[in-house]
């Protein structure tokens, strides 16, 4: 344990928000992998078929920020 402490200090972005922890994760139906999950806080509706579409993850988390703005814990 004493290992962990001593370099944890040094792990780039240890104190930041996961986006797989949040609420607003979601995974898409067809493929259960984080890399296509999607956001439910970023989303738009479609105006002529009136579909909501999540923005996936990665766009979704520069919008949302390094810090995590809109972070909601499950």
């Amino acid at each position: 344990m004493k290992f962990l402490v001593f370099f944890a200090p040094f792990i780039k972005n240890i104190d930041k928000p996961v986006c797989k922890d949040c609420q607003y994760f979601k995974y898409n139906p067809h493929y259960n992998e984080p890399q296509f999950a999607k956001c439910a806080f970023f989303s738009e509706k479609n105006i002529y078929t009136g579909e909501i579409v999540h923005l996936n993850l990665y766009k979704s988390r520069e919008m949302c920020g390094l810090n995590g703005t809109y972070y909601v814990k499950k």
